[in-house]
């Protein structure tokens, strides 16, 4: 069984426990090649599942090298990937760099390039699909299946050829594991099971469990907690492919995550005390023993005991002697990836060291999705609601009382509060701009009234003195609009310059002039500026501001 593996950071020596990782897939297999630096600070080389290095110091240390699949890879220099392969090391596989990749699996990925649509390539570079441009994220196949999002935020699900094989109605969704994924229908709270032609198998009742974080079907079950279990600590427990509870409960004291059966036996974690069942619930390794146990597949553990590392099988007995200092957990090849502290080296499936196969970091970066980026398509929903003569959503109204009803709410409960007091805005729903980021807020003139202050005589039986207090300020309803702002926070592969280009052209059609980094139009007696502000090299906010010409000429007088 191939699991999702996780991302890995450059392997140090100090204080490693393994390959330490964020990620969601990681292989009992073991990897098929690992990118390595043979010495500190020399180019990174490749080695294969047996300790062989088939690709010697060919890509410079500032380099990333991605998950090898089937022998093709990624190298990633600056924000730009090119495809390689272990048969050819010096010359990428096509001509051609991409700003967003998926890993290769199952013989495919997908890449994206500013302003194209995702197309899925094979392992020789061809392209096998161009997807639609309403796809705006797509994840790398798990048992082909690649998830997708579309536009409207809908989850679904294409097959290897690029075809939707399950349509995006879900709200949510997981990976396909042994032919099953779980998703959520909009406004639904129990998890449905359902195959990967999208025919509903069973369901989580979430008034019953909530599914385990980090946590997918193995051995036929899944982990879930009891909700309403009101003892202390976490009830665990597992079910099965329909969601019928399968196993006695368990108790933990710390939330878990991350338990999966696989080949049989499932290790548990409550806070460094570990123990391993199998799929009967039954104890096989006991607790109170190792400070840390990950399932390596075949009924082998990764083992941490004392200040030291080893491997175990499913009996407890001793496969890789306790003598290294951290211990991968993830495998290459049939072997183990074990450290002395000074350097990696492989043992194999007996124990025995293999010889000539040292080396001092590794790394293993995963890329799990790419996005439809396309700036002018950001550009133009970014913008949607704005015009000469307002905001379109707001219809012409204008006080914080009439804009906070049009959202079916009193302004007193959308106003957030500051130290200094009442805020000078709140939050309205955001332009949809696909897979980014947005967050809209207006604010307001004269948002607070002050209370004047209240002063009295006040005698304490030897002298009199004046004592003054204040009534806390209030939100004043009938304050009127100032502005729109929209934040939005970008893929670093986008530019400042270019979504100015892109809003540019945008307000342009909509009747404004550009100067600068600020745009304005007239309609009549309205006049509305809209000004851009680059808050960060991946986060821009635009202003909206609705103004009458009257009104800016009593200022200007």
């Amino acid at each position: 069984m191939k699991r999702l593996k996780k991302v890995f950071p450059i392997l140090a020596l100090a204080g490693l426990l393994g390959f330490s990782s964020c990620s969601d897939k990681s292989g009992s297999k073991g990897y098929e090649y690992l990118a390595v630096q043979l010495e500190s600070g020399t180019n990174w080389s490749i080695m294969d599942g047996s300790g062989k290095v088939v690709v010697k110091e060919e890509y410079l240390p500032s380099c990333v090298i991605s998950e090898i699949d089937d022998g093709t890879y990624w190298v990633q220099n600056g924000d730009k990937f090119m495809m390689y392969s272990v048969q050819s090391p010096k010359q990428p596989v096509i001509d051609e760099e991409f700003e967003g990749v998926t890993l290769f699996e199952e013989g495919l990925a997908f890449v994206s390039k500013l302003n194209q649509p995702i197309k899925m390539i094979d392992t020789d570079g061809k392209v096998v699909a161009e997807l639609p441009e309403d796809i705006v994220r797509v994840h790398s196949f798990t048992e082909g299946r690649a998830q997708f999002k579309s536009k409207n935020g809908a989850i679904g699900y294409l097959d290897k050829k690029g075809n939707v094989a399950i349509k995006a109605i879900y709200e949510e969704g997981e990976h396909f594991f042994e032919g099953l994924a779980l998703v959520k229908e909009k406004g639904g709270e129990d998890w449905l099971i359902i195959d990967k032609d999208g025919k509903l198998q069973g369901k989580i009742n979430s008034k019953k469990y909530e599914v385990v974080k980090l946590s997918f079907f193995g051995d036929g079950m899944l982990a879930v907690l009891l909700v309403n279990d009101n003892s202390d600590g976490y009830s665990v427990t597992f079910v099965d492919k329909t969601g019928k509870e399968v196993l006695k409960p368990f108790k933990l004291k710390s939330r878990p995550s991350g338990i999966v059966f696989e080949d049989g036996y499932c290790r548990l974690d409550d806070g460094g005390n570990c123990w391993v069942i199998n799929t009967k619930g039954e104890k096989v390794i006991r607790e109170g023993k190792y400070m840390a146990l990950r399932n390596m597949g075949k009924g082998h553990f990764c083992a941490w005991k004392g200040d030291k590392w080893g491997v175990i099988d499913k009996d407890d007995n001793v496969i890789v002697d306790f003598d290294y200092k951290s211990a991968s957990y993830s495998m290459l090849g049939d072997n183990y990836i074990m450290s002395t502290g000074s350097y990696f080296l492989l043992v194999d499936p007996s124990g025995n060291e293999i010889k000539n196969t040292d080396f001092e970091r590794a790394y293993v970066a995963s890329y799990f999705n790419v996005n439809y980026v396309n700036v002018k398509s950001i550009a133009a929903d970014l913008l949607e609601g704005i015009t000469p003569s307002g905001y379109k959503a707001f219809n012409g109204k204008t006080t914080a009382d009439e804009i906070a009803r049009l959202y079916s709410k009193d302004v007193s409960d959308v106003v957030s509060t500051r130290r200094s007091g009442y805020a000078d805005r709140f939050d309205i729903p955001a332009p949809n701009v696909g897979e980014w980021d947005v967050r809209a807020y207006v604010e307001f003139d004269a948002p607070v009234v002050y209370r004047p202050e209240i002063i009295r005589v006040v005698n304490d039986g030897w002298f009199a003195h004046q004592e003054k207090s204040y009534e806390e300020p209030t939100w004043n309803p009938k304050s009127v609009l100032n502005g729109v702002v929209i934040r939005l926070k970008y893929d670093k592969i986008i530019t400042f310059n270019q979504l100015l280009e892109a809003i540019g052209n945008e307000l342009a059609s909509k009747g404004f002039e550009q100067e600068g980094e600020i745009f304005e139009a007239k309609n009549g007696d309205k006049y509305a500026r809209v000004q851009l502000y680059s808050k960060s090299d991946t986060e821009l906010e635009v202003c909206f501001y609705p103004f009458f010409i009257n009104s800016i000429a009593d200022e200007m007088d």
